[in-house]
């Protein structure tokens, strides 16, 4: 069986590997061998788990903008993993409150407001005799990514001037967007992870899935502190009658399976040998 490659942490001491999280689980199992860090390992049992965090955004000494897992016990989110952010989505309210009427707008006119990832148009229903807008109604056309009031000035119109202080409230939808880990820090029970692009600045929270196995070993890993080191997990492959491993070129731990084969062929030369002296001693 073609091996499979795949990245994971693991700490001096212990005896369960971390796997990166993916898109899908790993298709490792229990009957596989593994290699890490040039080391093999039995696999005893492989745990999958769905886990959910919720997160906020702090700022760094270096500037980047990073994601906060607060009140943990250990680290939870590695370098490379793949994770599902989940984001609140927004409807701006249908009648916001008018803070400039501005002047010079017809009756009937759409205008247009683009932020905080969304889009509404706004439809004069009335205005005064200056052009300015005494009436209007908001449609959102996608929603937005950041809540509570946000003062705007949406464009187009013949007019000019007008500025609205809108609400935006939670529609009850959510907004799923994939990324890759670029870094990971753990610190003082906070988990802080970026990616290769910041968040826009407007979003403030939101909640992490990740889709994890862990893998327990056979022995404890007994060295350096690992993370996101190369890991290598192998299904052997037997004879259909008496199961002797076949260790082809590039098999995981292709010694230990040699050892069972030939362990089971002396098995059944013996077995052959006192067949044979059983058959003698009856002639």
């Amino acid at each position: 069986m073609k091996p499979i490659t795949f990245l994971g942490s693991i700490y001096n001491g212990s005896d369960v590997l971390i796997a990166e999280s993916k898109k899908d689980y790993l298709t490792v199992r229990d009957d596989f061998s593994l290699r890490i860090d040039n080391e093999f390992y039995d696999i005893e049992s492989i745990k999958e788990e769905e886990n959910q965090f919720k997160f906020s955004v702090a700022r760094r000494h270096d500037e980047e903008a990073y994601l906060m897992i607060p009140n943990l016990s250990e680290k939870k989110i590695y370098k490379k993993d793949f994770l599902e952010i989940i984001l609140t989505e927004y409807d701006a309210e249908r009648i916001p409150r008018i803070v400039d009427k501005g002047k010079g707008y017809l009756k009937g006119e759409e205008l247009l407001f683009e932020g905080f990832e969304g889009v509404f148009t706004l439809l004069i229903k009335e205005v005064n005799e200056e052009g300015g807008i005494t009436d209007l109604n908001i449609e959102t056309k996608k929603s937005f990514l950041s809540p509570g009031y946000k003062e705007v000035a949406p464009n187009g119109g013949s007019g000019k001037g007008h500025k609205l202080i809108v609400e935006m409230k939670d529609n009850g939808k959510r907004m799923i967007t994939e990324k890759y880990v670029r870094k990971s820090l753990f610190d003082r029970r906070a988990n802080y992870i970026n990616f290769e692009y910041n968040f826009p600045d407007f979003i403030n929270e939101g909640e992490i899935k990740i889709y994890r196995s862990e893998i327990k070993l056979g022995k404890k890993y007994k060295g350096d502190d690992l993370e996101s080191v190369i890991c290598i997990a192998q299904k052997a492959d037997y004879t259909e009658k008496f199961g002797i491993p076949i260790a082809e070129r590039g098999t995981i731990n292709a010694y230990k399976l040699y050892n069972q084969g030939a362990q089971i062929i002396e098995d059944k030369i013996i077995e052959l040998e006192g067949r044979i002296i059983e058959l003698e001693s009856r002639i």
